[in-house]
């Protein structure tokens, strides 16, 4: 298989990618005045043959020239991918003169480096301002229309012009336009069509059709999603090419990870949790951590893969660019609205959180009606009675889905793997089964087995009948090792639509694991910053669990400064210091947790609130090669030559980083803390 060497293979790849869209600078493009050449270096000297200040008037003319070409045909809408530059007896009819072969020679390497760099001044302003009024005109026709689809359609069109000189700024103005004209409105009509059509299934009694339309009703196609075939399709001309699978697929997989989380970023101000308590995050909220490892590991894949260093670190430069566009965009109130709406700003994956909070909702309230509905008279059979619990959720459904999670888990080896769930799922099908052969009734116990199940499963009308059961809600399942109750578990997974119907039923905001790990703990675990701003007036923020540890030190080893930030703010000011000094029985402060964790990005953060460093912290991160961590240190004037600093370092960046700052093997002890 034939590999692609040097930066060819980003270029070539990014190049491909970009090729599946059908731009908006293609249109706009004409084919008739296309260059083949390469761009020619500038002579480094002119001949000596050829007088230096006629050479500088020659030049002077041919810009003059050259300028008043670009500016013709810009001004006529004349846009091409690459614009001739001027050559042989076209510069001898300009100068009036014939020239010798080196003379003309050096004249043309001047024109065409002229040309490239006038490009930039006249030419490329003109089109991206050209681009951004046809978009714009687009996507407001589309939208008057209603069809937000092509109006999605084309702002992603017009977010690869193919043009780097403008192609980060046209994707950033497509990202706002699509987030600022056309996501409120989609949402509006949404909104209506959803509750419209709710309202006539509950005037005509059809709960079971309407539960059924609502699954069925789609979600909103996002960016990642739409690029998933795009990028799919780049692959298949890259293989085409002879290039070896196993150099694509990491690239493809690192770009789609990147698309997902700059869509993320750019969705977080629309951040609400089930509760129904805002939390919209301020653009100096937003925690970039986790982009920033998902860069990181981009950039090493693109190097691991033979693309050059240089060129890996300008394709990152540009991603980081454009994601701090978006992020600047969260705080911006776009066109005026009226009074009544407060949809300013609104990101594609935000219409679909808002989709499935409310077909959730929709579907909640018409099950609620169905039980209702469905419920035995009174004198018949007893409270437990499971009537047709089984036409209601499948019993077999439910022990497929049980048994299938119990699958995924033993073959898990990230996050889920440590979810712990098995012997409660176990449980969850046993109990199915011995409905679906005939049990009337269940115990409070098996009850409760059944809520935590559900929220796990996210099944929500698995969860009304253990209600009903006489589950209890503040209780784990019987067999669930951490002894979580089902607030916890919604809290873990991410199944946060349960928050309020646990709390609607009783459930308890300061309930805590079997470790005494809290809400708050759950929430920082997972990086839920809007979970955890759900429940802090609820949660002691310096609640420790089993091992010592408040909430802060999950915060810190996931090394999000926004949540670090969020729950120092929590405490009194007079006792941050007191309050990130607190130590696990470890005998480890939050700060000692961020350097062995190589959370580099909270320590600024735990600085200010009064947490205390010392060499010790240096000798910690250059024993396990944190440089990041090591370079905050040093930078704040912790001595490199401290005993064990230097001696604990192994060879590598680390190593070399604290060499150039002067370390060498020494007997000094450890300084007082900063």
């Amino acid at each position: 298989m034939k590999t692609i060497r040097g930066a060819a293979f980003g270029g070539v790849f990014l190049a491909l990618a970009a090729g599946c869209q059908t731009d908006m600078a293609s249109a706009l493009f004409g084919e008739d005045d296309v260059a083949d050449q390469g761009v020619v270096e500038t002579a480094a000297a002119v001949q000596a043959t050829y007088d230096k200040d006629l050479f500088d008037a020659d030049v002077a003319r041919i810009e003059r020239r050259t300028r008043s070409n670009l500016e013709a045909k810009v001004k006529s809408g004349k846009f091409y991918t690459k614009y001739n530059s001027m050559r042989g007896s076209e510069i001898e009819t300009l100068l009036g003169r014939k020239l010798s072969a080196e003379d003309l020679g050096a004249l043309e390497s001047a024109a065409e480096s002229i040309t490239r760099r006038l490009e930039g001044e006249i030419v490329w302003p003109a089109l991206k301002e050209a681009i951004m009024a046809r978009v714009s005109q687009s996507v407001e026709r589309l939208v008057a229309a209603g069809d937000y689809a092509g109006a999605r359609e084309m702002v992603w069109r017009a977010s690869t012009t193919g043009i780097p000189e403008i192609d980060g700024e046209v994707r950033d103005f497509g990202y706002k336009l699509l987030n600022i004209k056309v996501n409120p409105r989609n949402w509006e009509a949404i909104e209506q069509d959803v509750l419209s059509h709710c309202k006539a299934f509950a005037e005509e009694g059809k709960y079971e059709e309407g539960v059924e339309w609502l699954k069925a009703y789609p979600r909103v196609r996002t960016f990642s999603e739409s690029i998933d075939g795009k990028l799919g399709a780049a692959r298949d001309e890259l293989l085409k090419l002879g290039v070896a699978a196993e150099s694509v697929d990491p690239v493809v997989a690192s770009n789609l990870e990147l698309v997902a989380a700059a869509e993320e970023i750019a969705d977080t101000r629309d951040n609400t949790t089930a509760v129904g308590i805002a939390a919209v995050a301020e653009p100096s909220d937003v925690d970039l951590s986790e982009f920033e490892k998902k860069l990181k590991a981009y950039r090493d894949a693109l190097v691991r893969y033979n693309c050059s260093e240089a060129e890996a670190d300008r394709i990152v430069r540009q991603f980081r660019a454009g994601v701090g566009e978006y992020v600047q965009a969260l705080g911006q109130k776009g066109a005026a609205a009226p009074a009544s709406k407060s949809l300013l700003y609104l990101g594609t994956a935000a219409v679909n959180r808002r989709l499935d909070a409310l077909r959730a909702a929709k579907i909640a309230e018409f099950e609620k009606e169905m039980s209702a509905r469905s419920a035995p008279a009174e004198g018949a059979a007893g409270a437990n009675s499971l009537g047709d619990f089984d036409a209601e959720v499948s019993f077999d459904a439910q022990i497929a889905m049980a048994e299938d999670a119990i699958s995924r888990q033993l073959g898990a080896s990230g996050p889920e793997s440590c979810l712990d769930m098995n012997a409660v799922l176990g449980s969850y099908a046993r109990i199915m089964r011995l409905m679906k052969r005939g049990a009337d009734e269940v115990s409070s116990a098996d009850a409760t087995t059944l809520l935590v199940g559900a929220v796990y499963l996210n099944q929500p009308a698995v969860f009304a009948r253990a209600v009903k059961l006489g589950a209890d809600v503040n209780s784990p399942a019987a067999r669930d090792p951490r002894g979580r109750p089902a607030l916890l578990v919604a809290i873990q997974t991410g199944n946060t639509s349960f928050v309020k119907a646990i709390l609607d039923a009783g459930g308890d905001q300061t309930a805590s694991d079997a470790a005494g790990n809290t809400a708050l703990h759950y929430a920082m675990t997972r990086g839920d910053l809007a979970a955890a701003k759900a429940f802090a007036t609820a949660v002691d923020a310096a609640a420790v669990n089993a091992d010592g540890e408040t909430a802060l030190f999950a915060a810190v080893r996931r090394n999000q400064a926004a949540s670090v930030r969020f729950l120092v703010g929590l405490v009194a000011e007079d006792g941050r210091a007191a309050y990130v000094g607190m130590k696990n029985n470890a005998g480890e402060d939050a700060f000692a947790a961020a350097c062995r964790a190589n959370a580099n990005t909270v320590l600024d953060v735990l600085a200010d609130a009064g947490a205390k460093y010392d060499e010790s912290n240096l000798a910690v991160a250059a024993s396990l090669g944190h440089v990041s961590v090591a370079q905050w240190l040093v930078e704040r004037g912790l001595d490199v030559n401290a005993s064990g600093v230097m001696e604990a370092c192994a060879e590598g960046e680390t190593r070399a980083y604290l060499s150039r700052e002067g370390g060498v093997a020494g007997a000094k002890q450890p300084a007082a803390g900063k």
